[in-house]
């Protein structure tokens, strides 16, 4: 994920990034090696990603728009996530909705989100129901979206829906993901009763330990972590 970029440096070089360049780019290679074939938008992509891991921004963006300009669903969702983090909302939302409509989870997670910023789009109705379009393709983030909405609030849910069993149904498919949190929260929900559950003191006792042993995993791997700088 691109998540400790410098912004500024990636819009400056998608906006340079012109249709035209890439013709040109397009043609120099074709021009440098007549036997070698345009790559597809899938490797493209996946030029992208590996670019992306080894820290080359532009060249990760460079792929990725590629891609995405020749429809690949997930580039476009990427291309999206971009645009998101620079606040270009408009462009983002264009994105992010070319991909959603390709059924792409990634882009219908980020359409949904782009539902919930403040403004003319703004429709929490429209946000959920993406989300949750996501979420049904067991899209992680989309999961725990929904689950962090239900539970400490967001997409226009009130306090009645929060407290429904719609809302334990969101916990459960979060901690089966060992979303710590989640965890927590059925643990809570056993020993209160809460959302409508009967008391089960054991069962509370199990999730506890489930959030202790993920708990222990974590701390290995930070260990293992600071030891190998």
């Amino acid at each position: 994920m691109m998540l400790g970029y410098k912004w500024g440096l990636v819009l400056v070089a998608l906006s340079c990034w012109t249709p035209a360049a890439i013709a040109d780019a397009s043609a120099s290679a074709v021009a440098a090696s007549a036997v070698k074939a345009v790559p597809s938008p899938e490797e493209n992509y996946q030029a992208g990603l590996k670019a992306d891991e080894a820290g080359e921004i532009i060249d990760a963006i460079r792929l990725f728009k590629l891609a995405a300009d020749a429809g690949h669903a997930t580039a476009l969702a990427r291309i999206g996530d971009i645009f998101k983090s620079g606040s270009q909302y408009r462009a983002a939302f264009e994105s992010y909705e070319k991909s959603a409509a390709q059924g792409d989870a990634h882009g219908q997670f980020g359409l949904g989100l782009m539902y919930t910023v403040v403004g003319e789009s703004q429709n929490f109705e429209e946000a959920r129901r993406w989300v949750i379009m996501s979420a049904e393709q067991k899209y992680s983030p989309a999961i725990l979206a929904m689950s962090g909405a239900y539970t400490v609030g967001g997409m226009g849910l009130d306090e009645a829906a929060r407290n429904s069993p719609e809302a334990l149904k969101w916990i459960q498919r979060a901690a089966d993901i060992n979303h710590i949190p989640a965890l927590r929260m059925l643990a809570d929900a056993y020993r209160t009763g809460k959302y409508g559950l009967a008391v089960d003191l054991q069962r509370a006792a199990e999730w506890d330990d489930k959030v202790r042993e993920l708990g222990g995993m974590k701390d290995e791997k930070k260990k293992k972590q600071t030891r190998r700088r």
